[in-house]
Formats: structure tokens, sequence, C-alpha cells
């Protein structure tokens, strides 16, 4: 009896796995029918699709007196049917026909295909029913990316950043034209106003070379002095106003006589060439130091900071 039972077990656990094995095999195995109406064209074959694979786009079929304008879901639908769709159920795939007389053709309007940040368009379309063109065909534009470029109901096209866009016209609801569209960006306008303000920098800057300083051998010719850089002024934002160039000085040795002391004359010299008069003497003690006097009457404040930037020399 106990052994009758064990067989009746192991005779059931088969059965089980055999019926799971078989639905496997059956859901791996299951097909669905892709059927597709014509709509009056010629016959086209169903076809048998495993399920999650994808139909085969048959062959255009042919209407006297219209033409074929793709495969859809369904009447109303749109959007053309992609054969790359995975089929998981029984569909049933639509024709759309355009009547010969009616549209025959459209292409969109417009010559230039590069545009540049917010530039604005009108696109036109030309719609032809057979060497006719028809007036009042009703239009529907629309863009691929509407953050690079938009376009209305009227055709009008909108650029709004760099990029390459691609512009759909649709003919009462069937035939269809494209047109891609490069967007560039616009032009650096700062490169103008760095230009400007390089030119009045220029025109500012002190571009003389310093004079030299009296020599310990009690030669005419004073030594070079090293120039040194003077600050610039940073650059002002681009929505200034460029401003009037700053006065600048520099300035200038001038010996006096056949002085034996070794005593100079300092000129202050401003960018535009006027000299600051009577402006201080420099003595050469032996080599040793410099002083400046100021004169007591003049500009004396003025004088002391000029003669103290430009030349390292504190005045008196």
């Amino acid at each position: 009896m106990q052994k009758n039972r064990k067989a009746i077990i192991v005779a059931v656990v088969i059965v089980l796995l055999l019926i799971i094995f078989a639905v496997i095999f059956i859901l791996s195995n299951q097909k669905y029918t892709v059927t597709f109406d014509s709509k009056g064209g010629t016959l086209v074959e169903a076809q048998e699709v495993k399920k999650n694979e994808t139909a085969t786009e048959p062959a255009d079929p042919t209407r006297e007196g219209y033409i074929f304008l793709g495969w859809y879901t369904s009447e109303t639908s749109t959007v053309e049917y992609d054969f790359d769709t995975k089929v998981v159920e029984d569909i049933t795939l639509i024709a759309k026909w355009g009547q010969i007389g009616e549209i025959t053709d459209i292409s969109i309007d417009l010559k230039e295909t590069e545009l540049t940040v917010d530039d604005e368009v009108l696109l036109s379309a030309i719609v032809m029913a057979g060497d006719k063109e028809v007036e009042d065909a009703e239009l529907v534009w629309s863009s691929s990316d509407e953050t690079i470029a938009t376009v209305d109901e009227s055709g009008k096209l909108t650029a709004l950043k760099a990029g390459t866009v691609t512009i759909t016209v649709t003919a009462n609801g069937s035939i269809r034209a494209e047109i891609e569209i490069t967007i560039n960006e616009k032009e650096d306008e700062k490169d103008e106003e760095e230009d400007k303000e390089s030119t009045t920098n220029t025109a500012s800057g002190n571009t003389s070379t310093k004079p030299s300083k009296p020599s310990t051998g009690g030669s005419s010719k004073p030594e070079e002095k090293p120039e040194e850089d003077k600050p610039t002024e940073p650059e002002k934002p681009e929505e200034e106003e460029p401003t009037e160039p700053e006065v600048t000085y520099s300035y200038l040795w001038e010996k006096i006589g056949e002085s034996t002391a070794n005593q100079y004359i300092l000129y202050i010299v401003s960018s535009e060439g006027q000299k600051v008069s009577g402006t201080a003497t420099v003595t050469t003690v032996g080599g040793a130091r410099e002083t400046i006097s100021i004169p007591a009457t003049g500009r004396n404040d003025l004088i002391k900071d000029i003669v103290s930037s430009i030349t390292n020399i504190k005045a008196s």
C-alpha cells in the first residue's frame, strides 16, 4: 500500500512538471497576428509574429487615384506606425491615402538654413496638386526641439539657442515636408568694447623713459634709472561708458649749467605735455644720497606726491 502511494505521488509530480514545461513552451512561442487593412488598396497579407518580436514592413499597397501615406494604428491617428515596435498583442494596421489632384507634394520655402540666436523668420510652404499650387491648404507646423527653436501656427520661427532642429509642416493632415535648420550663437560684442578700452588705455599711458640720475664721477650725463611699472586701471564693466583718459605724470632731469655740486632741476611733465614749473632741485652729495628740495611756493603737496610716487625719493 505504501509503495502504491509513493508511485502515485511520483506520477503526480511528473505530470505537474510536464504541465509547467508545456505552459512555458507555449508562452515562449506565443504568436500574435498583425493584420493590414489597405482601405481599398491592393491586398497585404497578414503576418504572424512571436511575442516581443517586430512585424516586417510590407511593400506599399497601391490604389488608383490615390497616394499611399503610410500605416497607422487607427483612422484618427496622426502618428505613423513604427515597425521597430515589439508586438505584444493582435493588431490591425490601417492604410492612409491622399487623393491625387488634391495634394501631391509639399515643400518648405526657406533660402537660408543657418540662422542666429534671436533671429525670427516667417516660414512658408509650397503645396502642389499635380502641377497647380494649392493656396488654401491647412498647414500644421512643428519643431523637433522647442528649446532650440519654436514655430507657431502661422509658420513664424524663433531661434532660441545654438543647435540643430528639424522643422516639419503637414498639409491637410496627410502629406508633410521637413527641413533641418542650424542655429548659430551671436557674435560677442565684447570684443569691440575691449578694443575701445585698449585704445583708451594706450592713449593715456606714459610711454616716456625716465631720466638718469647724476653719476658719482662728476660726469655731465646722468645715470639712467630703470623704468618702474605703473599701476594700471582695472577694466570697467561693459555697460559703463568709456571715461576720459586720466592725466598721468613723468619727470625730466635738467642739469643746472656747469654746477659743480651736481645739481639738477626736476621737472614734472603731465601726459598732456605740460610742465609743472619750478618743481624741485635735486643734489647729489658724494654719490651717497639724494635730496629733493621743493620750492616754498607753488603746488607743494601735489609736487611732493608726484615726486615720491614716480622717483621713490622722499621729497621735503
